[in-house]
């Protein structure tokens, strides 16, 4: 399927018998020959990928050497493969590759992995490229067992979301807690690290969290932050930004640890007129929790 490049009339097509990485971006597919990675990326239908076979050896291989883990990568089951293990916050980590089709077999499965696997791990990272659990119960039924759900980064290819508590903190894999604020908002973990606030922050913190994805307008933060006086939008907005600042030096900070969070905790929006902006906290309900006890 020959493709010109960069109006040179130059064209090139993925060899036979060669790896071939697909990337979907914006719902079309790419292709890349793994060896003639110099080469830009071909589109693809949906039809030329069936005169390739996935090869799920190939995959964990990749995840083995972006990742930098040390041992052989070998097959477990059809569904999992052993990509390697690595050392992270003093702990001995097993990655897996992880492939389930719904949520109970994934459970079940991902259960039964610590059996499968040598005993000198501590922890069990599965990589599911993309699968997530959505009940709690179901995330620390796993915790209990040593077994954290991740993904790969949207960032860079093949390299590894590390939940924090695989380097020591809280778990941030998926369907886990990205933030947690303690009660009367005195302070906050988010990503795994720990964030002071003012009284009107963590108010202001709370009120986002209490209805995470939905925009809160100047009026509810208002009250919320100053429930015994009125602030005007100025006051608002300084103290927004002063909380979007901190959340995102937590966010860069974790990012470090190879940990993939929003860049931006909360979104503005300028409306028409000066109040009509709204603020938006952009995590899930799943991943938020305001703690009854002051403690994280």
């Amino acid at each position: 399927m020959p493709v010109p490049l960069d109006g040179d009339g130059e064209a090139y097509r993925p060899e036979p018998g060669h790896t071939l990485s697909i990337l979907k971006h914006a719902g079309k597919l790419w292709g890349t020959d793994d060896e003639r990675s110099d080469e830009d990326p071909v589109p693809l239908s949906r039809a030329d990928l069936v005169r390739y076979r996935l090869s799920l050896d190939a995959v964990a291989q990749m995840l083995h050497d972006a990742n930098e883990l040390e041992g052989e990568v070998c097959q477990i089951s059809p569904q999992l493969h052993y990509v390697g293990r690595c050392e992270r916050g003093g702990m001995v980590n097993a990655v897996l590759l992880a492939l389930f089709s719904d949520e109970a077999q994934a459970v079940e499965s991902a259960l039964s992995v610590p059996s499968h696997v040598a005993s000198q791990h501590e922890r069990y990272v599965l990589v599911c490229p993309s699968f997530g659990l959505a009940d709690q119960n179901d995330v620390r039924r796993l915790e209990d067992a040593h077994v954290l759900l991740t993904r790969m980064t949207t960032t860079d290819l093949w390299r590894v979301v590390w939940p924090t508590s695989a380097v020591g903190g809280h778990t941030t894999g998926m369907g886990a807690k990205l933030l947690t604020i303690s009660k009367g908002g005195a302070f906050c973990t988010y990503a795994g690290q720990r964030v002071k606030l003012s009284p009107i922050q963590g108010k202001l913190l709370v009120a986002l969290a209490r209805r995470p994805g939905k925009p809160l307008d100047y009026y509810a933060l208002a009250r919320a932050g100053w429930p015994d006086g009125i602030a005007d939008r100025a006051n608002v907005r300084a103290m927004i930004k002063a909380l979007r600042d901190k959340l995102k030096q937590a966010a860069k900070s974790a990012e470090e640890s190879g940990i993939e969070v929003p860049e931006n905790p909360i979104d503005t929006r300028r409306g028409r007129f000066d109040d009509s902006g709204t603020y938006t906290l952009v995590l899930r309900p799943s991943q938020v929790e305001v703690l009854q006890a002051d403690q994280v």
